[in-house]
């Protein structure tokens, strides 16, 4: 990373690990990256929450997750971006991945961050 330039990294991860991983151990890798982060000179860090699925089980392990970051960005001064707008009808037919509406909305999330 170009220190001269890298003001804010926003990290948007453990989606992909809902389904393997459990959420103390997802949030534990979060913040153990977000540690290597700032080693790297970083002094502003924002996380985003994990997007809910179509599927009860993984959205129970979603909301405990996005819980403990929370936590975590209250307790290190970080932000948290929340996606709670983005509900099933911004997912595609798997129910998985965003659709051009949740896309649409997960911009329009960062963009309001941002400014």
């Amino acid at each position: 990373m170009n220190q001269a330039y890298t003001q804010l990294v926003v990290l948007h991860v453990g989606s992909n690990d809902i389904q393997h991983k459990g959420p103390e151990e997802i949030a534990k890798e979060v913040e153990a990256l977000s540690k290597c982060v700032m080693v790297n000179g970083l002094s502003k860090i924002a996380i985003s929450e994990i997007i809910y699925r179509d599927d009860d089980k993984l959205n129970a392990g979603i909301e405990k997750v996005n819980s403990l970051l929370a936590k975590f960005c209250k307790a290190k001064n970080w932000s948290l971006i929340p996606q709670g707008n983005i509900d099933t009808s911004c997912l595609n037919a798997s129910g998985l991945h965003l659709s051009i509406k949740g896309t649409t909305a997960l911009a329009k999330n960062y963009n309001d961050f941002l400014r």
